[in-house]
């Protein structure tokens, strides 16, 4: 096999990107458009049940990612990095597609849910390596000095898929009356999955293997039993990687997508205000990831991950302060788009150091388990706690489930350093 740095790089950067860019704008449709799902597929008299079954179902899906961690990690550290996340890819659309064309309670009574369920778990299933593999197989492309900077372009294609969402939604939604989108207008972003897709596809069959992979075989360092090795000899380093993943799980999902339900459902704010504020907290993201990447070339990447943890922790403070007046404010949304940033900041940041507590021959398997079993105990059900605690009086629930990610977090970002060796 050739390797060939500089193409490399441009193609699987354009592929990673693209794919994580789908995998994130498929699931951030699901939460910003909770309260239409909750409606056609959920229908309860009490608006904050149904967002509540909207949710758990949320959850489900990601219940299911550390199993597709699981296999797709097993393939990725016996059979290279390439071929699973081009797997991932064709297995993500279909769910997405589907959610699209599923007829709703009115008409197809308790099917309608329980198919929504059976999606949800088939595209956490397709989506358990995609986040994790793509982190590693651009972690892989450079050597150590560089690392965290080639990462940081998984979460640019994530932040990509975030603002494709919103634009898809508000493009939508300008283009038809409220009654249409409420009623049918919903589904179509789901559609332009099919679109999104084929693209992101082509681009990854392009893709080469990465440079460390194809080193570990040459020097025959690859293992058959990965995922055996890696809970037998790196267990300190899985918790500490499941740790330091919450502090994306949470904030992402509290901040990137149930924040939009959360300000139109329990606040009351417009849905095209609330849409726009998040695009532009997105936008000044997308230019915030390359710049920590690129900083991680210049401070050591434990330090600012330290560093972002506490400014979590600093901000959610500031968020409950807010939400104990329970009012839209220019504070709130300042606190809003501030965890934003930070949310890029540490995505940026942390795949970089993922890598570096696992050899290459077990890689993808320990990160992919780690990170998807935190998302399903951390981000997964944030959404769905944060609803829970709102319904029983708690309104600073947001702000207190982020201090807690950031809590964790923070703790085991003190006892990381030691283990960060490869």
């Amino acid at each position: 096999m050739e390797i060939n740095t500089p193409t490399i790089f441009n193609q699987s950067t354009l592929g990673n990107i693209f794919g994580n860019t789908l995998e994130w704008y498929d699931f951030v449709l699901y939460g910003s458009l909770a309260p239409f799902i909750a409606h056609h597929f959920f229908p309860e008299k009490n608006s904050l049940i149904s967002l509540m079954l909207t949710f758990a179902v949320f959850a489900v899906g990601f219940l299911m990612r550390p199993l597709g961690g699981m296999i797709f990690g097993y393939f990725g550290d016996t059979r290279g990095r390439r071929k699973p996340l081009l797997w991932s890819i064709a297995l993500m659309v279909i769910p997405t597609i589907l959610i699209g064309f599923v007829p709703s309670y009115s008409t197809i009574g308790f099917l309608a849910p329980l198919i929504i369920i059976l999606i949800r778990l088939f595209q956490g299933l397709a989506v358990g390596g995609e986040f994790a593999g793509s982190m590693v197989y651009l972690t892989e492309l450079s050597d150590q000095k560089n690392r965290a900077f080639f990462g940081s372009f998984a979460s640019f294609g994530i932040f990509t898929g975030l603002l494709l969402g919103p634009i898809v939604i508000l493009l939508t939604n300008h283009s038809m009356t409220h009654n249409q989108f409420s009623e049918w207008g919903w589904r179509v972003p789901f559609l332009f999955s099919f679109i999104l897709g084929i693209i992101v596809y082509f681009w990854r069959r392009n893709m080469h293997e990465s440079t460390a992979y194809i080193q570990d075989v040459k020097k025959k360092l690859i293992t058959h039993s990965p995922i055996k090795e890696c809970f037998r000899s790196h267990k300190a380093a899985l918790l500490i990687s499941a740790c330091v993943s919450a502090q994306v799980g949470i904030p992402f999902w509290l901040v990137m997508v149930y924040s939009i339900t959360y300000f139109t459902k329990i606040l009351h704010a417009p849905f095209s205000i609330v849409e726009t504020q998040n695009m532009y907290a997105i936008l000044i993201s997308l230019i915030a990831i390359p710049f920590f990447g690129w900083l991680t070339k210049k401070i050591s990447t434990w330090l600012l991950l330290i560093i972002i943890s506490f400014s979590f922790i600093v901000f959610s403070y500031v968020i409950d302060i807010v939400l104990i007046h329970h009012v839209i404010s220019e504070k709130f949304y300042m606190a809003d788009f501030a965890i934003t940033i930070l949310v890029a900041a540490y995505l940026a940041t942390f795949e970089g150091f993922l890598a570096s507590l696992f050899p290459t021959e077990i890689r993808y398997s320990s990160i992919a388990i780690s990170y998807n079993i935190s998302l399903a105990i951390f981000g997964g059900t944030a959404p769905l706690i944060v609803t829970a605690m709102i319904k029983n009086g708690i309104v600073t629930a947001p702000g207190i489930v982020l201090t807690i990610g950031g809590v964790i977090a923070f703790v085991a970002l003190l006892f990381a350093r030691r283990f960060a060796r490869y």
